[in-house]
């Protein structure tokens, strides 16, 4: 009878363990990002989703629309209408914004 399983190779016990699989990821996949392949489980997972898109500055802002090839009549924040909508507009020098969440935050 032929010895049949699964084995997983990057483990010297040849066994599954998540934190082989992290360390792959992080150490291998993810070598171009300073980023951390695990969620907080503190968090809600829209907050962890949040905060990833952030990081890697995936919202679908006016200016990553256009770069994404969307005709975008004008790349100007509808809030401020001053300066290009931006992750780094919307989230940190946008005074209008800042107000807003401010004032809804408390």
């Amino acid at each position: 009878m032929v010895d049949d399983r699964w084995v997983w190779l990057l483990d010297s016990l040849e066994e599954y363990f998540v934190a082989s699989s992290h360390s792959l990821v992080d150490g291998h996949l993810l070598q171009t990002s300073s980023i951390a392949s695990r969620w907080v489980n503190l968090v809600p997972i829209k907050v962890n989703v949040f905060s990833w898109k952030l990081v890697l500055n995936r919202f679908p802002t006016r200016f990553t629309l256009s770069k994404r090839g969307l005709d975008i009549p004008s790349l100007c924040c509808p809030i401020c209408n001053i300066e290009v909508e931006s992750v780094n507009h919307l989230f940190f020098p946008c005074l209008l914004a800042v107000a807003l969440l401010e004032k809804t935050m408390g």
